[in-house]
């Protein structure tokens, strides 16, 4: 199959690289500045029959070419996506989906009817330390609560705040280890310097009869900071992406005379695909078999939903309350 990629700016190029070392067959880069598409050229071998543009359309008119990876800024996403499902395309495109849960909903029951592929690039779904959490989930016992945190020095964005660019990892996460939406959620945010849009967020969502979870993102951190502790009735798991052991499982046992806790941890064998390698195998294999992408336009939609509430709970200053929906 032939793939374009539309956007190969910042990360754009990292989507670049990853297919050409999985032997992928690399048709269209696009970006709007052609310095860019130059310099994501450089990424292939010489000898690769690739075409370039800065229009996007030119890569949606190619018959030859069947899936798309959009990776341009977010709000760009509704229109480039809508007219990838219409020339019949199969699209991966990054988080966030879309800024808006309407033109969420429509992109997925366009790809529904139209019977195409659409995924969105929630990457952490696809990290072998979290795909091996959400697997021992069973052996935590009944989830309790679970604490995120995604946090890094900037880049600071001017199109979107940190929830939707940070926390959006965390939603994902958080939908498929509990399988089902949040009842409510509540939210803060501080803008530091970001002209009002908000570079630092706290979010706290909640399940009837279930497990609560806090998320916190900022674009103002020193350090990059990619964790998810999760806390079970039988024991906790933490995974954090930037140690060297990515995912420990901790073992409890309470101390009857003074109260405390005493830990053991242990640490489970990985897999070492980056997760875009993963991500983006993923997304060939669901192009090729017709199968559902885990995140495909549904789970999208679900996300979107989760942090328009958010957002509205920052400016309303209460809680929102989301309505219950099966996410599967």
């Amino acid at each position: 199959m032939h793939v374009g990629v539309i956007g190969v700016g910042r990360f754009g190029k990292h989507h670049v690289r990853t297919l050409a070392a999985i032997g992928c067959d690399i048709r269209w880069l696009c970006a709007t500045r052609s310095a860019s598409v130059d310099e994501a050229r450089k990424l292939l071998a010489p000898t690769a029959d690739v075409h370039l543009t800065t229009d996007y359309h030119d890569v949606l008119k190619d018959e030859q070419c069947t899936a798309v990876v959009v990776a341009t800024t977010a709000a760009t996403h509704y229109a480039i996506v809508k007219d990838a499902l219409n020339a019949g395309k199969d699209v991966l495109v990054e988080k966030p989906f879309v800024l808006d849960v309407k033109p969420a909903q429509e992109l997925a029951a366009l790809a529904q009817r139209n019977n195409r592929i659409l995924m969105a690039g929630h990457i952490q779904l696809f990290n072998p330390a979290f795909i091996a959490l959400r697997d021992a989930l069973p052996s935590l016992g009944k989830l309790q609560l679970m604490d995120g945190i995604g946090c890094g020095n900037g880049p600071i964005r001017d199109d979107m705040s940190a929830l939707w660019d940070y926390c959006s990892h965390d939603i994902a996460m958080l939908l498929e280890l509990v399988g089902r939406m949040p009842d409510a959620v509540i939210a803060d945010g501080k803008s530091v310097d970001n002209n009002g849009i908000e570079d630092t967020v706290s979010l706290r969502l909640s399940w009837k009869g279930g497990p609560s979870a806090h998320v916190s993102g900022s674009w103002l951190a020193p350090i990059k900071r990619r964790e998810m502790m999760v806390v079970g009735e039988k024991r906790y798991a933490l995974f954090d992406d930037h140690a060297q052991q990515k995912l420990r499982f901790f073992e409890t046992r309470k101390d009857a005379t003074i109260g405390s806790r005493d830990t053991t941890s242990t640490s489970p064998q990985l897999a070492t695909d980056l997760p875009l390698t993963v991500e983006l195998k993923h997304f060939i294999d669901c192009c090729k078999t017709r199968k559902k992408p885990r995140s495909d336009g549904r789970f999208a939609v679900d996300v979107t939903i989760v942090l328009d509430a958010a957002q509205r709970s920052m400016r309303e200053g209460k809680a929102v309350s989301i309505t219950p929906i099966t996410r599967r």
